[in-house]
């Protein structure tokens, strides 16, 4: 493992291998671990967040789920393009959690956001465990009563979808009172998708790439400058 610097932002850098075998030993003992997914919105978010970039800093895992950051990044370092677009590390997750039977609670910012997160997760796996569901619109945004919910089904892991900020925040602020051993953030415009990556999201990818790879040079210009 190694630190990259992306706009400034530094992230952990593991290999699909290495993540895979830190997310087990995150599986097996506690307290909480946290995992959580980055794209190109959320690095310029923690740019102009400060509060935001901290939150990042302090996650135990990050898994880069963005081909322009990755196309953006030197040719030496241990991302493949290859396993972000075909979502290796979530189809292997998924995998483990339905073979070591581990209870999963999803967690949404709204009650339409949380059934999309569930109808996306179970058309992937049909066979994870789920325990239990929780919109923070249903508990009045109370991040106690979430915790308290959580907490009274004692669930392996959490996986999560909402708001880039709000989740980072909530899973920062939250964490340590969890009883769980595994809280995994997905990003807010995360769709597992089953198969190949379709043709026009990987013209899109590549478009937005040469984008965020210009701001990338540019950002680096400015530093060397």
């Amino acid at each position: 493992m190694n630190q990259i610097n992306i706009l400034g932002i530094d992230l952990n850098n593991y290999s699909l291998k290495e993540a895979l075998a830190l997310t087990e030993s995150f599986l097996q003992e506690g307290p909480v671990k946290t995992v959580l997914y980055i794209d190109a919105k959320m690095i310029v978010t923690a740019g102009e967040n400060e509060n935001y970039r901290d939150y990042l800093s302090k996650c135990d895992l990050t898994i880069i789920d963005d081909e322009g950051i990755v196309e953006a990044l030197p040719q030496t370092q241990d991302l493949k393009i290859e396993d972000v677009e075909e979502e290796t590390y979530t189809r292997i997750l998924l995998k483990k959690l339905v073979y070591g039977h581990k209870r999963i609670t999803l967690l949404s910012d709204t009650t339409e956001n949380l059934s999309g997160l569930e109808d996306n997760l179970l058309s992937y796996r049909n066979d994870l465990t789920i325990v239990s569901k929780i919109a923070m619109d249903s508990v009045e945004d109370s991040v106690e009563t979430m915790v308290n919910e959580i907490n009274d089904v004692i669930p392996d892991v959490i996986i999560s979808r909402m708001e880039a900020v709000r989740q980072a925040e909530i899973m920062e602020k939250s964490r340590k009172m969890m009883n769980c051993r595994l809280w995994v953030g997905l990003p807010e415009r995360a769709v597992l998708l089953k198969g190949k990556t379709p043709f026009y999201r990987k013209l899109w990818n590549k478009l937005f790439s040469k984008a965020f790879r210009k701001e990338v040079e540019k950002y680096g210009t400015k530093e060397t400058s």
